[in-house]
């Protein structure tokens, strides 16, 4: 029970990214559904773990694209949660924490989906498609001791390329561009943070 006392303290922390209060305790229960889910079978994992009603279903997904969720609110207040708390922890380089990043390529069938577009795949692998519709998302996390090895901390993910909310707007569909990097690493400007990308990154 002091576990989750403990774990609930640190979650209110998020409170300020939600604007009201039932989004919240609907993200709050995904959150520890996910923390004690035995499978990944999406949001039916999630009600499952919970022991919650078959219509609670909807509702988790409901929260999930709830306009009372600012994102990029819930992102700089999880960073900021994450550099407190396991401060002790963070493996560092000449005094600066360490943020790897990397990127995945998923494919996906609907063409007219959100963000999906053509995707070139590197890989030796020839069984792999040389192009493919889909979602390229890119993640960024940090590297903290534990025990006697290391583990990266995600602290952000995002569909990064086919994403233009206006033709005026700058766009992010070039992999090798630094201002993806950028973008990626926008939560941690102003920190003393070494960035170390992989892939196409």
């Amino acid at each position: 029970m002091e576990l989750w006392i403990e774990w609930w303290n640190q979650v209110s922390q998020l409170r300020p990214a939600f604007s009201r209060t039932r989004t919240f305790i609907w993200f709050a229960v995904a959150l520890a559904a996910t923390c004690v889910r035995s499978d990944l079978l999406g949001v039916t994992s999630l009600v499952r773990a919970m022991g919650l009603e078959e219509r609670c279903y909807d509702r988790l997904l409901d929260c999930f694209h709830s306009r009372a969720l600012n994102l990029d609110a819930l992102t700089r207040l999880w960073t900021r949660l994450i550099l407190s708390i396991l401060k002790p922890f963070f493996y560092t380089i000449q005094g600066r924490i360490v943020l790897v990043a990397d990127g995945i390529k998923i494919a996906k069938t609907g063409r007219k989906m959100p963000a999906v577009k053509k995707l070139h795949q590197e890989s030796d692998n020839n069984t792999k498609p040389e192009f493919i519709f889909g979602h390229s998302c890119q993640a960024i996390g940090l590297i903290v001791r534990a025990a006697s090895s290391f583990l990266a901390v995600p602290l952000a993910c995002r569909i990064h390329e086919g994403v233009v909310f206006s033709m005026l707007s700058v766009s992010f569909c070039d992999p090798g561009s630094s201002l993806l990097v950028t973008h990626l690493c926008h939560p941690f400007l102003g920190t003393s943070s070494v960035p170390i990308c992989q892939g196409s990154l």
